[in-house]
């Protein structure tokens, strides 16, 4: 597992029709309906971040030149005809990352910024909750709070059912190593990244081997 970072810092407005080119088609037409620039500066560098992840797996232009994206039956996205490239991608703020594997896997990645105790009351499960409130830390309790957060988030990407599901069913574990279900049986496994300063990064596998550390992108590969 590879887990790919950058900063939309690589997205320069003057380049975009040059960025919109090095896409895969379905991103490419999907940004070109987007009206806020920094939608549209998200949206492209998650597609550059994807292409560089593809080709860091060893696969060539050419082939990038020809990927197709596919929707699987809950709408997770995959490249077709490569069934051992599997990938995630999440944006928060101004951070892009894309997690890749031969099986399936779910990445998300949030900008820390004040705790909403009743988002929690509401999304989360009342063991996390109570574990939320038990802290009086503020700082602490930002880090529990998004850590949370990412955490599911990058389930629902694992599975591809999306937090329409209901990620209040899912419960992060008090040392961030598992999701499990109501009655505390391993669903996947988790691993919190905090490399960024005031972001937090979870990626969600069914696999025991993670990437050790983020790898930040400070460029794209032409």
């Amino acid at each position: 597992m590879k887990i790919y970072a950058a900063n939309t810092a690589w997205v320069r407005t003057e380049d975009e029709g040059k960025l919109l080119a090095m896409l895969d088609e379905e991103r490419r037409e999907r940004v070109k309906r987007l009206r806020k620039q920094q939608d549209r500066e998200r949206g492209i560098c998650a597609g550059l971040l994807l292409r560089h992840s593809f080709l860091e797996q060893g696969y060539t232009k050419e082939e990038w030149e020809q990927v197709e994206v596919a929707l699987g039956p809950y709408g997770k996205p995959a490249l077709k005809g490569y069934a051992n490239f599997c990938y995630s991608l999440s944006h928060s703020g101004e951070w892009v990352v894309c997690a890749v594997d031969n099986t399936p896997v779910g990445v998300d990645i949030q900008v820390m910024k004040e705790v909403k105790l009743t988002l929690a009351k509401r999304f989360y499960h009342a063991k996390e909750y109570e574990r939320l409130i038990a802290i009086n830390n503020e700082e602490l309790q930002k880090k529990e709070f998004y850590a949370m957060w990412a955490a599911k988030e990058s389930y629902v990407k694992l599975t591809g059912r999306g937090i329409g599901e209901g990620i209040e069913q899912f419960v992060t574990e008090h040392k961030y190593q598992q999701i499990q279900d109501e009655a505390g049986e391993r669903l996947a496994d988790i691993k919190i990244y905090e490399t960024i300063p005031d972001y937090i990064v979870c990626v969600c596998t069914r696999e025991e081997t993670k990437a050790e550390q983020l790898e930040i992108v400070a460029g794209i590969q032409e």
